[in-house]
Order: structure tokens, then C-alpha cells, then sequence
């Protein structure tokens, strides 16, 4: 049966024209969730697992053996799966892995800088200096991961079958011409083409959908304050806020820190107050200090990330003077 590659630039739609394909056909899409899962059956180190990832580790010295080992193991269960059905790889240096096989297909999907841009921003609700630095850290990382598993250079145009340009088409279109080419590759018949066609048009529509809609929790301005604090300090902080009328936001933003292979959010960050009147977040980090390195790390991200988002922490120390100021019993109101 076919193994049929899907590369794609970061923000190019691709991993969604991939899940539009898989849901029309009902080949097997291999992404990363799913290789997880059918690799995972063979007890491989979690390094290795993190790999799926197409992330190539920073130090290369003394792995030679486990990346010959993960590459071999990546075909090999891919091979499996691809005997009794058609199988979709999504990325993982497919078109490497089966380059020169008779009944692999190796698809492209790229799209302007401007228009990768432009969808990065609408999904993810950023701004455009990030979209940007985003999409360059991820082509840069897939650029490695197949240089150093496959040898092999992921932006030599010979190597595909099809490279399709998502600028100016919608995804269902993209998929559409993969669907065509397939036809006249007799890998989807005739007989079966038109059943698919109308298949894919109702899955491209949810796809499109959820391909430029935000996963950032940004229209804080319809959200109220919470009748339940996360904890104690929380509640008492906002009972000081209210009693001065200062007005806040509690939660109101998740900012989005790493982003996966296919562009899931891996970690996310949400502050917990925000003040529209000065523009600026607060994170409260009333925990004993050796355990705020973690959050420390997190602020540090999301300022690298999100230059123009204005957070401050204020440290246990600092909240324990606030409620000693206003005559607060600090042992009774920071957990």
C-alpha cells in the first residue's frame, strides 16, 4: 500500500491539509500523537520518543548508534502499518525515509512568508514580530531534525512528488490536488474519487475553522471576575483590589510558550491578574522561593515571546508586606 510524505513550512497548513486528507480517505495519518503511540510499542528510550517531536538533540556526541536505531525503527513501523492500508506521514522526514520507493508519494505544502505570517497571527492570536520568530525557530528545527536523522536537505525541490503553494488557495483546494494527483497515481480509484470528493469538502470546512481560530484565551474583556480564587492569597489580593476600586481581570489571558511539530500548544502560561488601566499583568508567586524557579522560567519565556506584553511578579516577601500593611494576618491568607 502507499506511504504517502506530507513536509510542510511552518504555517502553511499542512499538518491540517494531512487530517483533511486522512478524514476523507480514511488512510491512517501518522502524526505525532500516533507515532507516539505505535513506536512507543517497542520500548524505545524517552529521548529517542522525543524525537517524534522533529526536534535533533543538542549535543550529537555518542548517539550515532541510537539515531541510526530511531530512524530504522521509524521506517520499519511505518512499513508495518502501510502493508494493509495507506498511510499518511505527517513531516518526520518521510520523503527521506522512503525516498526512491515505487509506493511512496512525497508532497510538499509552502506558502508565502507574508501569508504563514498572517495565519500564524489569526491562530494564535500574536503579533506579527512573533509569528515570525516562531516560524523561524520552527523551520530551522525541522531543517536540523532532517539533516541530522536523514542527511538529507528538506528544502531540495527534486526530492517531492508535489509542492503546492497555500497562499492563494484554501486548505480543502490543497487537498484537492493531492486528492487528483492520487487518482491519476491509481492510488484512489476512479470509482471511489467522487465518494471521497464529497467527503473532503465537509471536512476541509471544519478544518478551516479551527485552522484561524485563536487558541489564546485573548477576549478577556467578556469574561468577569471569578466567583472561586485558585487559592487564598489570590482571594485576598483581589478583596484589597476591589476595596481600592482598582479595576482587574482575573486569568483573563493564557499566552501559549511552545508549540509541538504540528503546532499544538505544548505549555502555556496564564497570569493571574490583569489591570486594563496600566496595561500590566501580575503574577502572584507566594510559594516558598526555591519552588518559583519554574514560574521565573515562564515569565522569562513569555517576555522573549511577547516583548510587549508588561507582566510583573510580585514574591511572597513582597505580598507578605502588603497584607502587614493592611493590618492582614499573613500566615492566615498566603498558602
Amino acid at each position: 500500500m502507499a506511504v504517502i510524505t506530507v513536509s510542510r513550512l511552518f504555517g502553511s497548513g499542512g499538518e491540517f491539509v494531512a487530517e483533511i486528507l486522512s478524514q476523507a480517505t480514511g488512510f491512517l495519518l501518522l502524526n505525532k500523537k500516533t507515532l507516539h503511540k505505535y513506536i512507543g510499542e517497542h520500548d524505545l528510550p524517552q529521548m529517542r520518543l522525543d524525537w517524534i517531536n522533529e526536534i535533533s538533540p543538542r549535543s550529537v556526541d555518542g548517539l550515532e548508534k541510537e539515531r541510526v536505531e530511531y530512524v530504522n525503527t521509524l521506517r520499519d513501523t511505518i512499513t508495518d502499518l502501510s502493508r494493509n492500508r495507506h498511510v499518511i506521514l505527517l513531516g518526520r522526514g518521510g520523503q527521506f525515509l522512503f525516498m526512491g520507493s515505487k509506493e511512496a508519494v512525497h508532497i510538499k505544502i509552502v506558502a508565502s512568508l507574508e501569508a504563514r505570517s498572517a495565519n500564524i497571527q489569526k491562530r494564535f492570536n500574536v503579533d506579527k514580530a512573533t509569528a515570525l520568530r516562531l516560524i523561524n525557530e520552527k523551520d530551522a528545527e525541522r531543517e536540523a531534525y532532517t539533516y541530522y536523522f536523514h542527511r538529507g536537505d528538506w528544502n531540495n525541490p527534486e526530492i517531492y512528488d508535489l509542492t503546492i503553494n497555500t497562499t492563494r488557495i484554501s486548505l480543502g483546494e490543497a487537498a484537492e490536488l493531492i486528492l487528483n494527483f492520487l487518482k491519476q497515481r491509481k492510488i484512489i480509484s476512479r470509482k471511489k474519487f467522487e465518494k471521497i470528493l464529497d467527503k473532503l469538502e465537509e471536512a476541509a470546512k471544519e478544518k478551516e475553522k479551527i485552522a484561524v481560530s485563536f487558541e489564546r484565551a485573548a477576549d478577556s474583556s467578556l469574561r468577569g471576575k471569578p466567583k472561586k480564587f485558585a487559592n487564598k492569597s489570590e482571594e485576598e489580593f483581589a478583596r484589597i483590589l476591589d476595596y481600592y476600586q482598582i479595576k482587574y481581570l482575573y486569568e483573563p489571558t493564557t499566552f501559549p510558550l511552545k508549540w509541538d511539530s504540528e503546532g499544538n500548544i505544548e505549555s502555556a502560561f496564564t497570569p493571574d491578574f490583569y489591570f486594563p488601566d496600566f496595561d500590566l499583568y501580575i503574577e502572584l508567586t507566594t510559594m516558598k522561593q526555591e519552588l518559583v524557579t519554574k514560574k521565573n522560567r515562564k515569565v522569562r519565556e513569555l517576555k522573549r515571546i511577547y516583548p510587549d506584553v508588561n507582566i510583573k511578579l510580585f514574591y511572597r516577601k513582597d505580598y507578605k508586606k502588603l497584607l502587614e500593611k493592611f493590618g492582614i494576618d499573613p500566615e492566615e491568607n498566603i498558602d
